[in-house]
Order: C-alpha cells, then structure tokens, then sequence
C-alpha cells in the first residue's frame, strides 16, 4: 500500500543492492539496473561497458552476475552468494546473440541493395563488423568457462570464421593485423589446434602467421 509523502522503493532495486555493491555499481535511480550517463542526467552509476554483454547501454541483473565472476578482487564466498541461475544464462545467451546480431544490422540493411554501394559500404564498415563478431564469439568463449554456459563452440568458430571473412575489407595495415591476432586467439580459446586454425585461415584466403 502507497503511503502519501513516502516513495516506494522498487522491489528490484532492493534484490540487486547488494550484488551491485560488489561489483561497485551504485544504482542511484533505484531502477534495479545500471545504466550508462547520460546528458539528460547528471548521475554517474558506475557503468563498466565490459559488464554491459549486448551493448544497451544497461547493465541487468544477469550481467551483473556474470561480471562478477570475472572479478578477481572480489573472494569466491561472496560470489556464491550471487549463482547464475537457468534463466540468468538463458538471457545471457539471449544477449550473446543479440550482440552478434548488431553486425548484421550493419550488414543488412536496406539501402545496401545495390552491390556497389553494399561493396563500399562494408569496406568502410569492416573493422566494426568484424570487430563486433569478433567480440561476440570472445565473450561467447568465456560464458562457457567462466559460467558453464552450455553454448555449441561451433557456433562460435563460424561467428570468428566470419569475423576474419570482413576482416579482408579492411584496408589498414594496422587495424588488419590486430584483429586477425585477436581471432586466431579465440580460436585457440576454442581449442582448436594450430592445423585446424591454419586451414581456416587458408579458406579465407589468408595468411596464417
């Protein structure tokens, strides 16, 4: 019941206090989120855009978990207090692949019909495509270390396969090299050995350095 001159306090911003506080979050709107600064706000939540999995601009409650898992500041005990539940890796999943996604959104959109202008566009685009593939498949990988997220690690080999296929449009020398590095060291992550990765890199077309 609603008692005039008091504000209630949302039941979430209350579940997540204390999670928020170990990983140094401070959820000053009492949304029961993270949110990144905005110029319409003049709060500062603590966003850490490594905890934010499919780029929203909002850390949740599954995020959270998972962020804490890979603080090594932070003593195992308490950690334990915060468990992945199904549903927490089941939207973590869910944001895996909406991260992935986001490179399709670039690649597909509706004024890339024509092939010259798609062809263009993609190379001015390339290291952001391949960059967010790359990405998707690297947090990908740890999800199924870090949290025992049971995710087919070959759907993470065709998001690098793809990666390194844009990977190709990129016309600086410096950005190419990086991200090809990168790739090759999630797909070792995988646990694909030296042979397995070199043909991968022959199929694209590519050197295997």
């Amino acid at each position: 019941m609603f008692i005039a001159g008091c504000s209630q306090v949302p039941s979430a911003y209350k579940k997540n206090k204390d999670l928020f506080k170990l990983c140094r979050f401070n959820d000053l709107n009492k949304s029961g989120a993270i949110e990144k600064p905005a110029k319409a706000n003049n709060w500062n939540e603590n966003y850490v855009p490594e905890a934010d999995i499919d780029k929203d601009e909002t850390i949740t409650e599954s995020e959270a978990k998972y962020y804490l898992l890979k603080l090594d500041n932070v003593n195992q005990e308490e950690k334990n207090k915060f468990p992945l539940t199904e549903k927490d890796k089941e939207n973590i999943v869910s944001m895996l692949k909406t991260l992935a996604g986001k490179a399709e959104i670039l690649i597909e959109t509706s004024e890339l019909c024509m092939g010259k202008i798609k062809q263009e566009y993609i190379e001015s685009e390339a290291f952001r495509i391949a960059g967010i593939l790359a990405n998707a498949a690297s947090e990908t990988t740890k999800a199924i270390k870090i949290a025992g997220i049971k995710i087919n690690k070959n759907d993470v080999i065709e998001e690098l396969k793809r990666a390194l296929r844009f990977s190709s449009y990129i016309k600086d020398p410096e950005e190419k090299d990086y991200l090809r590095r990168q790739i090759k060291s999630e797909l070792i992550e995988t646990g694909m050995n030296k042979s397995e990765i070199k043909n991968i890199f022959n199929e694209a077309g590519m050197k295997y350095q």
